[in-house]
C-alpha cells in the first residue's frame, strides 16, 4: 500500500502508454546558449530548456550526447539539483531519474501533482562541463528520437530540437587580445576557400559592427550593426563583397568595433 501511495502519481503521468496527441504549438526544446566560447580547462554550464510558449506538459525524458575526448561532464550531487525550475516549480514534488554513459546523459523528470502541467519558456535541466586541452569546435546535441514530452501520460507531438556548439579556443592569443580591449575576433577556417565563420567575443554589452577591409583600407563587406550582449556570437561570411561578388584571392582584414574599442584579424582568401 505504501508503494502504491508513493508511485500512484507517477503511474497517472504514464498511464496512457503509446498514445500521442498532435498540438498546434508542439514543443520547442533547445540546448542553450547556442554557442559557448571557452579556453582549455574552463568550466561552463548549459541549460536544456523550452524556448517558446509551447504546449503544456508534465513529464519528459531525453538523451544529451557529447564528445568526452573534448569536454568532460561534471555531475552535481545529488543529481536532482540538475532539475530545472520548470519542473521543480510546478508543485514541489517530482519524480527524477538520471544516468551518465561514456558519451551521453539520460534523464527523466515528471511532476507528481495530479492536474499540474507547465508551459515554456523556461529551464528543464542544468548541466555543467569542463573544456579539454584541445582547440576544437564540438557540438552538444539532443537525440531527437529520445526526446519526448507527455501531458498526463499522453505523448505530445511535434517535437523540435535545437543543439548547441562549444568552441574551445585561445581567447588571449587572438589579434588585438582580450587583455587590453576586452574583445576578440577569430575566423575559422582561415585561409578561406568557400567561406568562413567569425567568432566575436566582447566582455561587455554594446553596439557591434564587423567589416572586411582590403589592403588599401577600403571596406569591401560591411555586416549589419547589432546591439549584442556580452559574450560570444557567430557571424558567417561567404567570401563575397557588398555587391555579392566573390572577392579575389589575397589578404584582407576583418575589424570588430564595439564603442571606441576595436580588434582586427587578418583573413586570407585562397583560390
Amino acid at each position: 500500500m505504501r508503494f502504491a501511495r508513493v508511485f500512484a502519481p507517477l503511474l497517472l503521468v504514464l498511464a496512457v502508454v503509446g498514445a500521442e496527441v498532435a498540438s498546434a504549438a508542439g514543443i520547442h526544446a533547445a540546448l542553450t546558449p547556442a554557442l559557448v566560447v571557452v579556453q582549455p580547462g574552463d568550466l561552463f554550464s548549459i541549460d536544456f530548456a523550452i524556448s517558446e510558449a509551447d504546449a503544456s506538459f508534465n513529464a519528459f525524458d531525453s538523451v544529451v550526447e557529447y564528445d568526452p575526448s573534448l569536454i568532460t561532464f561534471l555531475p552535481l550531487v545529488p543529481s536532482a539539483l540538475q532539475q530545472g525550475t520548470l519542473m521543480t516549480g510546478g508543485c514541489g514534488s517530482t519524480f527524477h531519474l538520471f544516468s551518465a554513459a561514456a558519451d551521453s546523459l539520460k534523464f527523466t523528470s515528471a511532476i507528481l501533482c495530479a492536474g499540474i502541467s507547465q508551459t515554456g519558456p523556461g529551464q528543464l535541466y542544468h548541466l555543467s562541463f569542463q573544456a579539454g586541452a584541445t582547440y576544437a569546435d564540438t557540438p552538444i546535441t539532443l537525440r531527437p528520437t529520445r526526446t519526448r514530452f507527455y501531458d498526463a501520460g499522453v505523448r505530445i507531438t511535434p517535437i523540435a530540437t535545437t543543439d548547441m556548439l562549444v568552441r574551445i579556443m585561445d581567447l588571449t592569443g587572438v589579434a588585438g587580445g582580450t587583455g587590453a580591449h576586452g574583445l576578440s575576433l577569430r575566423a575559422a577556417p582561415n585561409p578561406v576557400h568557400a567561406g568562413t565563420t567569425f567568432t566575436l567575443w566582447s566582455e561587455a554589452d554594446g553596439s557591434q559592427s564587423l567589416a572586411i577591409y582590403d589592403l588599401r583600407g577600403r571596406v569591401v563587406r560591411a555586416f549589419d550593426r547589432t546591439d549584442a550582449p556580452k559574450g560570444a556570437r557567430l557571424v558567417a561570411w561567404d567570401g563575397r563583397d557588398d555587391r555579392g561578388l566573390m572577392l579575389a584571392a589575397g589578404v584582407y582584414r576583418a575589424v570588430l568595433r564595439v564603442g571606441a574599442r576595436h580588434v582586427s584579424q587578418p583573413v586570407v582568401i585562397v583560390p
